[in-house]
């Protein structure tokens, strides 16, 4: 593609084209050609690109509602500790409390 902004190339082209027309207008298809295959690379390219801002996009979202379902999930089980520390000491404090009355009596 760079071989198309060599302004020596595109004089020789012109200096075919003025000696032998017919090989000027073969290189001139020639390039044409070179040109529309390029202009296929860079849509497919664009495409590529679309698709992959697609899949980005998504994996955003993906993470955005996992980090959601991750703070949910570890406020629910500090709860469901805290509980359980409370039924812990509740236990302790009962069996502290029938200790002191079995002593007593």
């Amino acid at each position: 593609m760079a071989r198309f902004l060599d302004l020596d190339y595109l004089a020789s082209l012109f200096h075919s084209f003025s000696k032998n027309p017919l090989r000027g207008i073969f290189s001139l298809i020639q390039v044409v050609d070179i040109m529309r295959v390029n202009v296929d690379k860079v849509l497919e390219r664009d495409q590529k690109l679309s698709e992959l801002d697609d899949r980005a996009d998504a994996l955003q979202a993906g993470a955005s509602q996992f980090e959601t379902s991750a703070a949910k999930l570890k406020r629910k089980y500090w709860w469901k500790n805290c509980k359980m520390w409370a039924i812990l000491i509740a236990v302790v404090l009962v069996i502290i409390i029938v200790i002191i009355i079995w002593t007593q009596s």
